[in-house]
């Protein structure tokens, strides 16, 4: 008798009854199905036609109509806005990558052996690294102001008996701390390179003290004149011209191409590179013997001279020009003086490519 105890709590005639209900509804009361296709659509469409609330009205920044600047007409037909454009005051810096000297302070995590020189150095009495680092600012500040490149191997001869000590890379740090602090220059090492053409000896082991204001400011596009004299201020054109010659013929020339095209600008000029023995050949009021500033530019490291392959003398961009003018500023410089007809574009592009290549190597090597 027990087993027909437990059959009456089975629950299946609900299951029927339940089962029966829902096929026997009508087909007015079930819901139409639908699919999911269609729930999306009718969901794009029921929030397209929903007006936009409070919040999402005040969150949309409003629509202001472009203003043409003052000069509008003249900046449209300035077709290379490289530096500064004295209609929009719109500044673009030159992106060449520069290489500060880092002081320990910028860096947390400084190698072993930079560790180890400040040890060596703090070991010293403080008076006596107050001398050396005075020395050192000193020297870098004589050599800054003479436009002059601070050769790495000769920073020792600064240094004098304390060389045997290993500490010119910190003495150099905290000399370059005191110039930045005080005066507001920047200790820049020499780039590697421009564009293909790879520096050698010492144009790529020096370093420049450069103003960071006004190397880098809107204000340096006015340094050709401003607060120099009439020699001085014709030493500096002449130099941009050198430089946009340069640059517009790949970054390099042949001397005698160079004196060709200066005298083409300026007929005072010779149309040929001037003896050794005739340096009064190509003097001309207010500036002087272009030969002797050619050779300063070379000197200064703003002009690297080297030879071809057929032996002829050629003047190449500087690390100096890169770091001090900038390539984007040449080009500024050719489009002012000549017309932005006088750029070829395709110099732009390599300067850029240049320089995307370059961060992206600095980025690789961390």
């Amino acid at each position: 008798m027990a087993p027909k105890r437990r059959r009456s709590k089975k629950k299946e005639p609900e299951e029927e009854e339940e089962t029966e209900y829902v096929e026997g509804a009508s087909q007015e009361e079930q819901p139409t199905k639908k699919s999911r296709r269609d729930e999306r659509s009718q969901r794009r469409s029921q929030e397209d036609e929903a007006p936009p609330s409070q919040e999402e009205e005040e969150e949309k920044p409003p629509v202001e109509p472009p203003k043409e600047a003052l000069g509008h007409d003249a900046n449209e037909r300035r077709k290379f806005k490289l530096y500064v454009d004295q209609m929009t005051k719109s500044y673009r810096t030159d992106p060449h990558p520069e290489k500060r000297i880092k002081s320990h302070k910028d860096d947390d995590e400084a190698p072993a052996g930079a560790k180890k020189e400040k040890e060596r150095a703090e070991a010293l009495a403080e008076a006596e690294l107050d001398v050396l680092v005075k020395k050192m600012a000193r020297y870098l500040l004589l050599r800054g102001t003479k436009r002059l490149p601070i050769v790495k191997s000769k920073l020792g001869e600064v240094m004098g008996d304390y060389r045997k000590n290993r500490i010119t890379s910190y003495v150099l740090q905290r000399a370059a701390d005191e110039l930045r602090k005080t005066w507001g220059y920047e200790l820049v090492q020499a780039p590697d390179k421009c564009g293909d053409y790879e520096y050698k000896g010492n144009a790529r082991d020096s370093m420049y003290l450069v103003h960071k204001k006004k190397a880098r400011g809107p204000d340096h596009a006015a340094l050709t004149t401003n607060g120099l004299d009439d020699s001085s201020a014709a030493s500096r054109g002449l130099l941009l011209t050198c430089l946009s010659i340069a640059q517009a013929q790949g970054g390099s020339v042949r001397e005698t191409e160079l004196y060709r095209l200066l005298n083409s600008l300026d007929e005072r000029i010779a149309d040929e590179p001037p003896a050794k023995t005739s340096q009064a050949r190509g003097s001309i009021p207010d500036l002087g013997h272009v030969a002797k500033h050619v050779e300063s530019y070379v000197q200064q490291q703003y002009l690297v001279a080297y030879k071809d392959a057929e032996d002829e003398n050629c003047l190449q961009l500087g690390p100096r020009a890169l770091v001090d003018v900038g390539r984007f500023q040449i080009a500024q410089f050719t489009s002012d003086a000549l017309g932005h007809e006088a750029v070829d574009p395709s110099i732009i592009t390599e300067i850029q490519d240049s320089v995307r290549d370059d961060a992206a190597a600095q980025a690789a090597q961390g």
